[in-house]
This record gives structure tokens, sequence and C-alpha cells, in this order.
């Protein structure tokens, strides 16, 4: 399994996402802490982070790009594509 963790945020990425829930089980109801976890949805957004997953026969790879900053940028800019080559 591998965690993303940013502050207090998480993304849980496993190959069979089957031992997922007895993980998050695991942390909610074992230790001290008693972990609270809300469930987000995809994580195709994660802090303005678009992630995906490539294909690949050998493992497991994703490409994570900022189309969001992308487009602050641009706008931050003034960028015109049409008359900017």
């Amino acid at each position: 399994m591998t965690i993303l963790c940013y502050v207090d945020d998480c993304i849980l990425i496993l190959k069979n996402n089957t031992a997922i829930p007895e993980f998050i089980e695991s942390l909610m109801t074992n230790g001290q802490e008693k972990f609270k976890f809300t469930n987000e949805g995809s994580k195709s957004l994660y802090l303005s982070v678009d992630i995906s997953r490539l294909p690949n026969d050998e493992g497991f790879m994703l490409m994570l790009t900022q189309p969001f900053l992308i487009d602050r940028i641009i706008k931050a800019i003034n960028f015109n594509s049409s008359v900017t080559k």
C-alpha cells in the first residue's frame, strides 16, 4: 500500500483495493487515537493536482499534472494563444 499524505488529507493506493476498507477500519478502532475518516471521492483531483493512472503491464504508474495552476498562470499573465506563437 502507498499512502500519500498532505497535512490532513491522504490518498491510499493499492493494486487490489480490497485491503483499504480493512486498513481504514483498523485506524478507526485500534489504538487510542481513534482516527476519523471521510471519503472525499475519487483521487482524480487531490489538492488541485490531476492524478491519472498510466497503462502499464509491468507495474503501477501515475501521472500528476496541475491543469488548474496552469490555467491560473495563463490568466495572470494575460496569455492569448491566438496571437502568441
